[in-house]
Formats: C-alpha cells, structure tokens, sequence
C-alpha cells in the first residue's frame, strides 16, 4: 500500500514539474516573438509580435505582416477620426491597397471596450470588391479608437479574410499591451 502511495506521489509530482516547465516554455516563447515601440511625441507604448516590418508614413506608424496580407496602422490625433468611404479610401493606400469601391458589410461595434485603463471603440468590418495587382479579394478591417485625456490613438487592421484571423491575434497583442499618457 505504501508502494502504492509512493508512486502515486511520484507521478503526480512529475505531471505537476511537466506542466510548470511547459508554462515556463510558453512564457518564454511569448517574450521572444513581441517586440516594444515607444512614441515619444504622443506618448503612446505598446509591444507586437516579430516579424512584421515597421515603417512610418506621414506620422503614422504602419506595421505590414510577415506575409504582406495584412497591416496595422496606428496614429494619435487631437480629435476623434470621421471616416466617410473617401478616408478609408485613404486608410487602405496607406496599407498598399486600392480599391474601385467600398462596399461595407458584416459591421459590427463594441462602445464599452477598455484599452490600457482607457475608453476605446471597437469596430470590425468587411469590405468587398477589393483590387490590388489584378487581384480581387474581401478584406476585413478592425479599428480600434482610444480615448486619451488629450488624444484619440487610433488603431486599424486592414488584412485578406483569410489572413484576417492570424493577423487579429497579433493585433490582440498590440491592444493587451497599449498604454498613453
């Protein structure tokens, strides 16, 4: 019986040193795929995976995917964004893509949503009849705005629908992570 108990203890005790050391793994790896960007002048910090390239285009911080599908735009203004079909026109050139047309469909809005310990608007949505090289594809965006004391930082996805998904929990990353002034 004793023998029993023994070995009983002994399993349980190597189950519950598996399981620590895989957390331990899986923290790990989570630290290794984010980086960090700072901006200064807005005051705004956040962490997003590796691998997506960081480039700035007229103040605005755009980070393009590993496999181009996708695009993260994140900007900070004084006043809250309106976006009529002729700004998003101007969204989607920022992200490499045009278009003849913005058909919108399947939106969907969250008011109550909290980002970095501030009030934040969550909206997703798809478009359809998207054109880049000749290529014709649904896209589906995601902005995210963030009300500041001063500023609104606002927070855009624009990816493929198939990459949408992907491209969303990297997007996650970035939202877990945001904090401003």
């Amino acid at each position: 019986m004793k023998r029993r108990i023994l070995c009983l203890v002994a399993v349980i005790i190597g189950l519950a040193a598996c399981g620590c050391a895989a957390a331990a793994n899986g923290k790990t790896k989570q630290q290794q795929i984010t980086a960090h960007f700072y901006n200064d002048r807005y005051g705004y910090a956040f962490n997003y995976a590796q691998g997506w390239t960081k480039t700035s285009e007229s103040g605005v911080l755009v980070l393009t995917s590993p496999d181009k599908k996708a695009c993260i735009r994140v900007s900070a203004s004084s006043q809250d964004p309106e976006y009529t079909q002729e700004t998003m026109k101007l969204t989607d050139a920022l992200a490499h893509v045009e278009e003849e047309t913005l058909n919108m469909q399947d939106v969907s809005c969250n008011t109550g949503m909290i980002v970095g310990n501030l009030p934040a608007t969550d909206v997703v949505y798809t478009a359809d009849k998207v054109l880049s090289e000749n290529d014709t594809f649904e896209r589906k965006g995601r902005q995210v705005l963030v009300y500041g004391k001063e500023l609104v930082y606002d927070l855009d996805l624009i990816a493929r629908v198939q990459a949408f998904d992907t491209a969303n929990a990297d997007f996650n990353v970035i939202l877990g992570s945001f904090e401003a002034k």
